[in-house]
């Protein structure tokens, strides 16, 4: 397979185009993540809505996060980043869920069991003590949103965009830059990438059994 030439670059003004056709690649890549699979109640024809929201309540929020794009040659979007500042918190405001957060908590065709799940897991503060804690989130550079198209993973496009993200978290004199992931094979490229595993946890939810592995990187570190 040809390799994909692309570009990288922080995106100043991030609009409904770019939420639309990252919240495709969002839910081409999550169809098969087990969170995304009980936070959709096991209905992943949702995640695209589940998607814009996320996207939304963070990439349109004035003041809320950065994101990071990279484009091939034809300007097609392939992958972004989505980093919140710290002290935010996605769904934590009504600016933050006014993209989408109650389209999708309400939908009439998502589990009630789900829907709870969801408003758990990104809006109670403070959280149940039996869902991960928030205080990395919190207090990070956090890269909430990472996606590349299937075609074009393996192919530096994520090293790329992270070295824009680390570059940002000094300039912000961040203390640390952090994430979390879900999906165990991702966990090996974080670390090439140069951050590292910190904590994992585990939740039981009505669908199925989640794995969680917290990864940072301090700023500064070589």
């Amino acid at each position: 397979m040809a390799r994909t030439r692309f570009s990288v670059e922080r995106l100043e003004n991030p609009d409904e185009s770019f939420v639309q056709e990252a919240a495709d690649i969002m839910a081409s890549v999550l169809d098969k993540d087990d969170f995304s699979i009980a936070l959709t109640g096991r209905d992943t024809s949702l995640l695209p809505l589940l998607a814009r929201a996320m996207i939304g309540g963070t990439a349109l929020v004035p003041g809320m996060a950065d994101v990071f794009v990279a484009t091939d040659d034809s300007g097609r979007l392939i992958g972004f980043l989505v980093c919140v500042l710290p002290g935010k918190l996605l769904f934590s405001t009504q600016a933050s869920r006014a993209y989408g957060y109650y389209a999708y908590a309400e939908h009439p065709q998502l589990d009630p069991r789900a829907s709870a799940l969801f408003k758990n897991a990104f809006a109670k503060i403070p959280l149940e003590a039996n869902f991960p804690a928030k205080e990395l989130e919190a207090t990070s550079y956090y890269v909430n949103l990472a996606m590349v198209r299937a075609e074009a993973q393996g192919q530096g496009v994520a090293s790329a965009l992270f070295a824009l993200a680390f570059a940002r978290a000094h300039e912000l004199r961040a203390p640390r830059i952090a994430l979390i992931a879900t999906n165990e094979h991702n966990v090996a490229i974080y670390r090439r990438i140069g951050l590292e595993v910190v904590r994992e946890a585990r939740l039981e939810t009505p669908f199925n059994a989640c794995r969680f592995w917290y990864l940072a990187r301090t700023i500064g570190a070589a």
